[in-house]
């Protein structure tokens, strides 16, 4: 078996996701600033530039040299819970548990006592898209662990025994994994499709899945074409190529196949204004917002990612303001922006006291939509370039990280991003390229709300939510449990709502309130820069 080098956008028509034509779309990333060429010149110092190669098994194989003492090794299987079949939530999940039980047939022992032995560790994800187990050992070892490492690939030649995987997904979903609020926030944007279902699955669809039903998706899918191997270390591409051409199964199925579920058959649409709350009691609460976004054939994406970072990230962020300045208290206030090969989404949430809770929900509300309404300052495109900069870096700081951004970067964009490209592309953030993004962002359809309050449902939630955008939205809204009667909303929801609506109407609000004539604009309380962006007059000015 030999490898054929790939130096072209071209080779990379062969992953799975068909992104080498969307890519060629994109606008060319800036160059690196001068400041940044100093950045480069120093980070780059003792890194060399990644590699990739696919071998004639189809096996992909990505590596980048870096002076580290140890070595991560990471197995991408590009199947995820998206590929679950109808009935079977959670099959991938399912699988993933399975090959790391699985005894070796040659030794007698699973992949983690076997990575243990020589002092490694293992770890496993499901995600949406794809299934990774990664290994992280001393560099001197990194050969018996890629051995160990692939044997996962090979076809199971009795039947499974599912019973303790079984139990350990019960584990995890009786340990509270199944009531994240951005996996609440996510099926809110796309209920009806794969996306919007939570990557571990379903206590139903993981008993539901039986012995053959496992053994048919890992022969559909753990098979050396369907596979990346990437790896970060002072490991040499040679090296790693001979030891993948010694150790990796010939099992590969047809070129170009698309398994169930996979993201170019179908691509999913926002299905929003979706408003979620759940009940139970408690003295915490916890409230979200999400928006959907495009895929990365869309340039929303780069922005998508700046509005996570504009609202959330840093003392003087957006939300982060207002929940401070307003109530008193400094909340922890999380956002993480989603990829996905044809979607993505930003999910913002925070956890206040039950007394906050309102208040909160409305001065998140209405920060966002202030935002949305008169754009970004200066200073926070600023802020959002300089942060987007120092993820990317931290990306290749380590072994870990560096091999995970490998793969992402494989699998999202068709092709290995550098460096250098990486950083430039975050000078694409500014005030007037986020602005051509606020009539996507201000689509409805895109946006999911959910409050966790666990005490009692509230029929202002739509209310709200109707007032934030100074329009109405649809006369149906979704519950966890129970549902908001459209009068109920219509009406103003009684005692809770009125108290919502002079929260919301508060004159140091950044919002739109009673007072004010729809499409006025009002200074915002945090505006900290005078390069705001105004209204469609103004859009060219600020950076």
């Amino acid at each position: 078996m030999g490898a054929t080098n790939a130096d072209s956008d071209a080779e990379f028509s062969r992953l799975p996701d068909r992104r080498v034509g969307a890519v060629q779309l994109r606008r060319p990333a800036r160059a690196a600033t001068r400041d940044h060429r100093a950045i480069l010149s120093r980070t780059s110092m003792q890194r060399r530039d990644p590699r990739y190669t696919v071998l004639d098994n189809g096996l992909r194989a990505a590596s980048l040299w870096l002076p580290t003492s140890t070595v991560t090794i990471v197995l991408w299987i590009l199947a995820g819970s998206r590929a679950d079949p109808d009935g079977r939530a959670g099959l991938a999940h399912l699988v993933e548990h399975v090959v790391l039980q699985r005894r070796d047939n040659r030794r007698r022992v699973s992949l983690a006592q076997a990575v243990e032995d020589f002092g490694g560790a293992v770890k496993a994800t499901t995600d949406k898209e794809h299934t990774r187990i990664e290994l992280r050992v001393a560099a001197d070892n990194w050969g018996p662990a890629l051995a160990h490492l692939l044997r996962v690939l090979e076809p199971f030649t009795e039947p499974i025994e599912l019973g303790p995987a079984q139990a350990a997904i019960r584990n995890e979903l009786a340990t509270g994994l199944n009531t994240s609020i951005a996996a609440i926030l996510e099926w809110g944007l796309w209920p009806s499709h794969p996306l919007g279902l939570p990557p571990w699955g379903s206590l139903e669809g993981v008993h539901a899945s039986t012995s053959a039903d496992a053994a048919a998706f890992h022969t559909l899918h753990y098979r050396s074409d369907r596979c990346l191997v990437t790896v970060a270390g002072p490991i040499a591409h040679s090296d790693f190529l001979r030891a993948l051409v010694r150790e990796s199964p010939a099992r590969g199925g047809a070129r170009g196949e698309h398994p169930q579920g996979d993201s170019s058959a179908n691509p999913p649409r926002p299905e929003g204004p979706r408003i979620l709350w759940l009940g139970g009691s408690g003295p915490l609460a916890s409230i979200g917002w999400a928006l959907a976004g495009a895929g990365h054939a869309d340039p929303l994406a780069t922005d998508l990612m700046a509005l996570n970072l504009i609202l959330t990230v840093g003392s003087r962020a957006r939300l982060v303001a207002a929940l401070r300045d307003g109530l008193g208290v400094t909340y922890r206030v999380q956002g993480q922006f989603n990829e996905y090969c044809d979607a993505s989404a930003v999910v913002i949430w925070t956890r206040v006291g039950m007394q906050d809770a309102e208040s909160a929900t409305a001065r998140l509300l209405a920060t966002v939509t202030w935002l949305l309404e008169q754009g970004v300052t200066e200073a926070e495109a600023r802020r959002a370039r300089r942060a987007y900069q120092l993820h990317t870096m931290a990306g290749f700081e380590s072994s870990h990280s560096a091999a995970i951004s490998l793969g992402n970067s494989l699998l999202r964009r068709g092709r290995i991003l550098p460096l250098h490209e990486a950083i430039g592309e975050a000078q694409a953030i500014s005030c007037r390229r986020f602005f051509r993004a606020l009539a996507s962002f201000r689509d409805l359809s895109r946006w999911a709300l959910v409050v966790d309050a666990r005490q009692s449902e509230w029929p202002c939630l739509a209310f709200l939510a109707a007032r934030a955008d100074n329009s109405s939205f649809p006369r149906q809204t979704v519950g966890v449990k129970g549902n908001v009667e459209p009068a109920d909303a219509a009406q103003g929801g009684g005692t809770e709502c009125r108290r919502a609506e002079a929260a919301y109407n508060d004159s140091t609000l950044p919002h739109q309130g009673n007072g004010t004539a729809p499409g006025a604009h009002r200074p915002s309380p945090m505006a900290d820069s005078p390069g705001l962006v105004q209204g469609s007059q103004n859009h060219e000015a600020g950076c």
